[in-house]
């Protein structure tokens, strides 16, 4: 009976503490830091997008072009340099990256009118996510789901006008797209002030 009680003492001595609390609260630094870099991130593009006008969407196909000639070079070059089993595949997705690259930098206009349409759909599927987001919130008993809610509707109605006058100008839409990348950032300043 001496032993169990000994072991039971020396067992209560070495329990060790461990604080919850840190991992949270290291967890809560990060989503802080990386919503400010989100923030920072489309603040820059916003007003890259908007010095830039119809410029921007010339410039992207070039981009695009260029990114894909050079995954499409290393793609190729891995397969030929792969010793073993070598897969056909790899080859085949190298040769179509280099194919289309070579497209984007003779057409660069259809990447630009692509990307027009591309950002008009993603922004205002952003809006309407925002909305139905706010409106959970709302019947779920969240006070501040007002912002989301404006935010939403301002994000899809930007996205709709993009989508509307895509054939008129790029000089419009890139304004549009520089907007709402603003407003982008400032909505997670905001969250991140309301939290």
């Amino acid at each position: 009976m001496e032993k169990n009680e000994n072991y039971t003492e020396a067992a209560q001595k070495e329990v060790v503490k461990v604080d919850f609390t840190e991992p949270i609260e290291r967890k809560k630094k990060e989503s802080f830091i990386t919503r400010i870099a989100y923030a920072a991130i489309s603040l820059i593009v916003g007003i890259i997008f908007i010095a830039g006008r119809a410029g921007i969407f010339d410039v992207l196909g070039y981009i695009v072009g260029g990114i894909l000639l050079i995954m499409g070079t290393v793609t190729i070059t891995a397969f030929v340099t792969a010793k073993g089993n070598k897969w056909v595949g790899s080859l085949v997705w190298g040769v179509l990256q280099v194919l289309l690259a070579i497209f984007c930098l003779l057409n660069p206009a259809w990447i630009a009118n692509a990307a027009v349409y591309i950002f008009a759909v993603i922004i205002f599927i952003s809006g309407i996510v925002m909305i139905y987001f706010a409106l959970r919130d709302k019947k779920d008993g969240f006070k501040k789901w007002l912002a989301s809610l404006i935010f939403g509707i301002v994000l899809a109605v930007l996205g709709l006008v993009m989508l509307l006058f895509v054939s008129q100008t790029k000089a419009f839409v890139a304004v549009m797209v520089g907007i709402s990348f603003i407003i982008t950032a400032v909505l997670n300043v905001v969250a991140l002030i309301l939290k």
